[in-house]
C-alpha cells in the first residue's frame, strides 16, 4: 500500500513540474510579462453540484477557493444512499468480490454458499450515510480556477443500509423467508486518485469535467444467508475488505462568486 502511495504522490509532483517547464511567456516590456491567454475570471469561489453522482450513491456539493493564480483547494461534503452502479455490477457477476470471509451463526467461518452476495434479493433498505472529500489541484494555465488542471483527490463514502434477517431453521423450497428483523449494514470506500480534468468559467457558471485514476479502499459488514447440509437455512455477516483500482468520472455544475 505505501508504495502505491508514494507512487501516486511521485506522479503529480512529475506531472506539474513538466508542465511547469512548458510554460511560455510573452514580453511587453523589460519590467513587465504576461501570459498569452487572458484570465478568465477575478472570482476566487466555486459552489458545485454533480448532476450524476446520485448513480454511484452520493450526493455532494463541494466548493473551491483559488489559493494564487496557480494553486486552488476543493472540498466536499454530502450524503450516501442507494449505489445504483455497484448494485448492477455485482448482480451482473452473480457475487460480492470484495467479501473477505462470512462468519455463519453456527461459529463456522466460509462454510456455506452465501446467497445475498448476489444482491438478487429485495430484502435491502438503504440509509442515509456520509461522503466527504478534499483534493488540492494545479492550474497549468496560471488563469486561476479557469483551464486544465490536475489534483490529488481523497475521499470516504460511507453507505449504510438495513437488510431484512432470512427466517433460519429448515427448508423444503429452498426459497428465503424474511422476517421483520434487521441487520444493520455498512460499507466504506476510500478513494486516493491522481485526477485531471478542464474547468471552464462563464458568466457566473462554470462547467467542469474529470477523471481520476487511483487506490480504492473498501472495508465493511454485510448480511449473509444460506442453508446448510441438513436443508436448514442459516444466517451471519460476511466482512469486506479489499484493496483495488479506483476510478472517477464526474462532471460538475457551479456557480462562481
Amino acid at each position: 500500500m505505501i508504495k502505491y502511495l508514494v507512487t501516486l504522490i511521485l506522479a503529480v509532483f512529475l506531472t506539474i513540474s513538466l508542465h511547469a517547464q512548458d510554460t511560455v511567456y510573452f514580453q511587453r516590456n523589460p519590467s513587465k510579462t504576461v501570459k498569452g491567454k487572458k484570465r478568465g475570471s477575478s472570482e476566487a469561489n466555486i459552489i458545485k453540484l454533480s448532476p450524476i453522482s446520485f448513480l454511484a450513491g452520493f450526493v455532494p456539493v463541494y466548493y473551491e477557493r483559488e489559493l494564487n493564480s496557480t494553486f486552488s483547494i476543493q472540498v466536499g461534503v454530502g450524503f450516501t444512499t442507494k449505489n445504483y452502479l455497484k448494485d448492477w455490477v455485482q448482480k451482473a457477476s452473480e457475487t460480492n468480490n470484495d467479501i473477505e470471509s462470512t462468519t455463519w451463526s453456527d461459529g463456522t467461518v466460509n462454510t456455506y454458499q452465501d446467497y445475498a452476495a448476489s444482491g438478487n434479493y429485495k430484502n435491502i433498505k438503504p440509509a442515509i450515510g456520509f461522503y466527504v472529500s478534499a483534493e488540492p489541484r494545479v492550474y497549468f494555465a496560471n488563469e486561476g480556477l479557469d483551464g486544465s488542471f490536475i489534483g490529488l483527490s481523497y475521499s470516504i463514502a460511507n453507505y449504510k443500509s438495513n437488510a431484512n434477517k432470512v427466517k433460519t431453521g429448515p427448508t423444503t423450497t429452498f426459497e428465503p423467508v424474511f422476517t421483520n428483523s434487521s441487520f444493520a449494514e455498512k460499507e466504506n470506500i476510500s478513494d486516493l486518485l491522481v485526477t485531471y480534468g478542464y474547468q471552464t468559467l462563464y458568466d457566473k457558471v462554470s462547467l467542469e469535467y474529470n477523471m481520476g485514476l487511483g487506490l480504492r479502499t473498501i472495508t465493511g459488514t454485510k448480511y449473509a444467508f444460506g442453508y446448510d447440509a441438513s436443508n436448514n437455512f442459516i444466517d451471519g455477516y460476511s466482512t469486506l475488505k479489499n484493496t483495488k483500482l479506483g476510478y472517477n468520472l464526474s462532471i460538475k455544475l457551479g456557480y462562481h462568486f
